[in-house]
This record gives C-alpha cells, sequence and structure tokens, in this order.
C-alpha cells in the first residue's frame, strides 16, 4: 500500500466513498459558496462543473483549482483503478 502525504490525505478526508456497479468511486462534490442550488437566499438552478481526470492522473489534480472557484458547485472523481478509487484486478 502506498504511503500519503499530508496533502493528499486532506484530500481523501474531504471527499466521500461512493459505490458505483460494486465498485469504490472516490469523488469530491463540493458546493458554490451559496449552497446548493441557492444563491442570495433564493432558489436557483445553476450548473455543475463536472472535472475529469486524464491518464494517468486523480481528481487531485484539480485541488487548487477547486479552491479558485468558491462560487461555482463542482463535482469531480477518480476513476476506477485511478487516485482513491479502488483498484480492482478482474476489471477489463
Amino acid at each position: 500500500m502506498a504511503i500519503l502525504g499530508d496533502p493528499i490525505r486532506a484530500w481523501q478526508a474531504s471527499g466521500v466513498d461512493e459505490t458505483f456497479r460494486g465498485r469504490r468511486i472516490h469523488l469530491h462534490l463540493r458546493p458554490g459558496s451559496g449552497g446548493p442550488g441557492r444563491r442570495g437566499g433564493e432558489e436557483e438552478e445553476r450548473p455543475l462543473l463536472l472535472l475529469l481526470h486524464g491518464f494517468p492522473s486523480s481528481s487531485y489534480d484539480f485541488a487548487a483549482l477547486i479552491d479558485q472557484l468558491p462560487d461555482v458547485d463542482v463535482l469531480s472523481f477518480d476513476f476506477l483503478g485511478f487516485g482513491l478509487s479502488e483498484k480492482p484486478t478482474d476489471h477489463v
């Protein structure tokens, strides 16, 4: 098992693990500063920025970028086999 540095441990703690098709996927959903679906105290639909990492990479690549977008809802995740997501040996 790899030893994680403090920045990666903090990134891991700020995300959640979800199950998708029986596999564990690590993701980060960060609502903008107005809270989910709210801006200025009023309900409002707003877009979600989906960040997809490349190969070989992980959602951690976006950690600094997400901090620069405080008013935007952002979703990033680690694809199966990458980053903090499950790394199944039987996956084709």
